[in-house]
């Protein structure tokens, strides 16, 4: 029958999401230790993570962190995959290999090297040092994807732009980046939401000033409190919402 290919997808969906859901529904617990069933409901906990200023804080903080770290990486992703479609006497499969290492290299490896890194050049445990660490780990995913993607558009449009007249900086602007839009819009979200979720790195570099992710984990260390689901469920919807509408934008791309 039909309905049992459905099966494995429908069971891997409950796996994915059943976390999520159990952790929306202790964070509306109004008992502080987690009992199923729960035995009545409030919105206490979310007035509490609202009147936090540590929470908010570290979520503003993570907020600006991300959208930082999405642009540059989208940027630098984007010129280097440009340069690397065009460039013709290098070894393009060992760039895009070199370009993978800060993805494969254990986080907390790379983040010890950084940390010694922004040491010596006197930015450590700042924003800044969280914003370039992160933007050194998702711009090369950036740069591999941008790759990619414009190796795969036509090149005529560029050769008879130049013959037309047209500056090199109009040529990727308007001729190249146009095309790939959506593209640019998805990439940014995705780094967005990896940038968003990263811990290691910004455990290591951050400041007084903690990321979302560093922030919870110093709650859990302490005394536990359905605070943490409340957090955690009002990001784990940002993060749907906002993943969601890539995917639309990428299927839109796909489609047309």
């Amino acid at each position: 029958m039909k309905w049992a290919n459905y099966i494995p997808l429908l069971f891997i969906l409950f796996l994915v999401l059943c976390p999520i859901l159990f952790m929306g529904v202790f964070s509306f617990s109004d008992n502080r230790f987690i009992t199923l069933p729960v035995a009545s409901y409030s919105t206490k906990w979310y007035n509490t993570v609202i009147n936090n200023p540590e929470l908010v804080g570290s979520l503003l903080l993570t907020l600006f962190t991300g959208i930082s770290v999405a642009i540059l990486s989208v940027t630098l992703g984007f010129m280097s995959g440009y340069w690397l479609v065009h460039a013709r006497s290098i070894n393009k499969q060992l760039v895009l290999a070199l370009f993978t290492i800060p993805a494969i290299v254990p986080f907390i490896l790379y983040a010890l090297g950084f940390l010694e890194f922004t040491r010596h050049i006197g930015i450590a445990r700042t924003k800044l040092a969280t914003i370039i660490g992160h933007t050194v780990i998702f711009s090369p995913l950036a740069t591999v994807y941008f790759y990619h993607q414009i190796s795969r558009l036509n090149p005529d449009l560029e050769h008879a732009a130049r013959e037309l007249g047209a500056s090199e900086l109009k040529i990727i602007t308007e001729i190249v980046a146009g095309q790939i839009l959506k593209n640019i819009f998805v990439c940014m979200v995705v780094v967005f939401a990896l940038s968003w979720d990263e811990y290691i790195i910004s455990w290591f570099v951050s400041g007084f000033q903690k990321t979302y992710a560093v922030q919870v984990r110093n709650m859990l260390e302490s005394t536990f409190s359905p605070e943490v689901f409340a957090v955690g469920t009002i990001t784990g919807l940002i993060s749907l919402l906002v993943l969601t509408v890539s995917f639309r934008f990428s299927r839109r791309e796909i489609v047309s």
